[in-house]
């Protein structure tokens, strides 16, 4: 008999008994019921209001789950958001004051969700806060799962609201506009909330219109579906006052050696906003791919995009520039030059363009990423000279000898044209991105032997050269609104013997990316220069998936988890001079591996967990100012303490559309603390 036919019957069994005024047993309710749980014997959703056998109870600052018997039935969000503050789902982890109730009003499909002004507002700055205020009742119904249509709320288990007022007060110059971020934006707010009657009320204090949105994001996060009332439910009574402990929160994200569509990235900067990181640092183009359709050059796409349908316009960038603008994130666009340049370049202004080789055969001469060596990683010419003996000994040079991975290419250290097409880009991406006070200019991994082989002072010289004619190009090409942050990639230009030489303190950045163990950050920071951190060995999110070219382990690993991520606090030692000269950090997510198909996977939850360290920066050891003296997780490690908050937090994102790795087993989210 097929298992549809055994289905059809049972059904029919059920149907019978009911007709006859007898009980059906509990595998018939189940199949004829009209709420939601998954049915075992078909696979296909069915619905059911029962919410499982279940209980947690709040017991010493924790919510253990136990066997229902009778009395009240408690969910584990609820338990989660009622137990104790320090253990409530928010993130990233608010830095101020946390006085969250333990009470909570229900929320009804159709909630009236409204927006009010205590002073007027610049236009631009009010249409921002009713864009965010609109997201915020979006989130609020995406709380909501998608079959609960079908579950009626039990209004008796709680009160019941119909409004949520949201009243912002704005302690900024209401004629100007606060709706571009800069590196001295006060991300800061104060949120309140209480309910009266049938209105809940949240009340925002900020000084712009970034703080007001951080504050909808915690609004939003004060939400939680409960199966056991069938309602989206809200504490009715909250303080909350945080602010970000760094100004620069970023994610780099590189679309040039795989291509990764507008929308994905507009997915990408929907979850950055709701972990409250700022900067999507936007790796556009490589060696690889020019997916840049320029108006004013659109050969270079023509012929550097992988195809005609993957390239971004001009309008594109403005798209994703705005879109992210609403979102408390700014864009800063990145055409790494003079490395990293060939696709979509005219050959004459490309040195090295053309190698032989194959990647079958490639040799791996650069050490790994990781490598502990206190002075980077070593390129020796003569290593590469003795593999291609090995592989054959043909004349001309093999792209392994001239670069780190195919194609190589690199512009000229002084080729007018060059600089001519670079003020030209950075004229349309300026404009497209909204001319923000950060930009970034690439730099690194420059190849001596694309210059003829020059070393030392002159291959210094000539990169330096080349790094300032670029900035210059910049600064024309901003038209009177020139960046103050110039961030360049760590590299031996930027080394304590060469950085004053080349660099100037009021206006670049470093952005070192090498181990956690070399002695790059400091000396930067020492020398007066400010600085952006993204450590390979910690947060690059691309690490540890094999090589591409011969599937052995790859130019870095291991996989940076969650756990590596947040536990980086390379600053904890700095001195308060250096540290005050410390923007912040990115995590990197390089594309030889990532599509839009694993973009998702790659990204999150790990990048929530830099978005905590980077806005709370909580203590590597033990939590001594959350739980009250005597509970018995007042020692946990802050890293054990995170774990439940971050998976309520994936669950968060992936009802909101990202589509984010698993952290442990389902057991672990539902039994707090008996995994460890």
């Amino acid at each position: 008999m097929s298992r549809q036919r055994l289905l059809w019957r049972l059904l029919g069994a059920a149907l019978a008994l009911t007709v006859v005024g007898l009980a059906a047993p509990p595998l018939f309710r189940l199949l004829v019921s009209p709420h939601g749980t998954a049915n075992s014997v078909t696979g296909r959703r069915v619905y059911s209001s029962d919410p499982g056998p279940w209980t947690w109870r709040c017991e010493s600052g924790r919510c253990v789950r136990a066997l229902w018997q009778g009395g009240p039935q408690v969910s584990l969000d609820t338990c989660q958001w009622t137990c104790a503050a320090w253990e409530a789902p928010l993130w990233p982890r608010p830095t101020g004051a946390l006085r969250l109730a333990n009470s909570s009003a229900a929320l009804p499909a159709d909630l009236d969700v409204r927006l009010r002004l205590s002073n007027p507002q610049h236009e631009d700055t009010r249409d921002l806060l009713a864009a965010a205020t609109e997201r915020l009742a979006r989130h609020l119904q995406l709380v909501r799962p998608a079959w609960a249509d079908r579950v009626a709320c039990d209004s008796a288990r709680g009160a019941t609201v119909a409004r949520l007022t949201v009243l912002v007060r704005l302690d900024a110059d209401g004629s100007r506009p606060t709706g571009h971020l800069t590196l001295d934006t006060d991300e800061g707010y104060r949120l309140q909330v209480r309910r009266e009657s049938q209105d809940l009320q949240a009340e925002i204090d900020a000084r712009s219109f970034f703080g007001a949105r951080h504050a909808l994001e915690t609004l939003s996060q004060l939400a939680w579906w409960d199966p056991v009332s069938g309602c989206v439910r809200m504490l009715d009574s909250a303080i909350v006052k945080d602010a970000p402990k760094f100004r620069h929160r970023g994610l780099m994200v590189d679309t040039a050696r795989n291509f990764i569509p507008l929308e994905a990235l507009q997915r990408t900067v929907d979850a950055m906003a709701s972990n409250k990181l700022n900067t999507l640092h936007w790796h556009l183009t490589d060696s690889t791919s020019f997916p840049y359709l320029s108006r004013a050059l659109p050969t270079m796409a023509r012929y550097g995009a992988y195809s005609p349908e993957q390239v971004y316009s001009m309008d594109d960038v403005s798209r994703l520039a705005e879109f992210a603008r609403e979102r408390g994130v700014r864009l800063v666009v990145e055409l790494d030059v003079p490395a990293h340049a060939a696709a979509g370049w005219p050959t004459e202004q490309v040195s090295c363009s053309e190698q032989r080789g194959s990647a079958a055969n490639a040799p791996l001469v650069q050490q790994h990423r990781q490598n502990e060596n206190e002075n980077g990683p070593q390129y020796r010419l003569e290593d590469r000279r003795e593999r291609r003996a090995q592989h054959g000994g043909e004349e001309g040079p093999a792209w392994w000898e001239l670069c780190g991975q195919p194609p190589c290419g690199q512009l000229p250290p002084a080729d007018e044209a060059a600089f001519g097409t670079l003020r030209t880009l950075y004229q349309e991406l300026r404009q497209a991105s909204g001319a923000s006070d950060v930009a970034h200019l690439g730099g690194d991994e420059v190849s001596a032997e694309c210059w003829g082989g020059v070393r030392g002072e002159r291959l210094w010289s000539l990169w330096g050269g080349f790094m300032r004619r670029a900035h210059r190009e910049l600064v024309a090409a901003s038209q009177g609104n020139p960046p103050t942050a110039v961030l360049v990639w760590s590299s031996e230009l930027t080394a304590p013997h060469n950085l004053r030489r080349y660099f100037d303190p009021s206006t670049h950045v470093v952005q070192v990316w090498g181990g956690s163990k070399w002695n790059e950050t400091l000396p930067v920071l020492l020398a007066g220069f400010r600085a952006v951190v993204s450590h390979v060995d910690a947060w690059y999110l691309d690490c540890g998936w094999g090589d591409f070219r011969s599937g052995g382990a790859g130019p870095c690993g291991p996989v940076a988890t969650w756990q590596t991520v947040y536990s980086h606090r390379p600053w904890a030692a700095f001195p308060s001079g250096a540290r005050s000269r410390l923007l912040g950090g990115e995590a990197c997510l390089w594309s030889e591996k990532v599509d839009d198909q694993t973009l998702d996977v790659r990204l999150w939850p790990r990048a929530a967990a830099l978005a905590e360290r980077l806005w709370s920066d909580p203590p590597a050891g033990v939590h001594p100012d959350l739980p009250p003296p005597g509970s018995p997780q007042r020692d946990e490690p802050t890293l054990r303490r995170a774990y439940q908050r971050l998976s309520h937090h994936r669950e968060r994102l992936v009802a909101r559309g990202v589509r984010a790795e698993a952290m442990w087993p389902r057991y672990c989210h539902l039994n707090p603390g008996a995994c460890f």
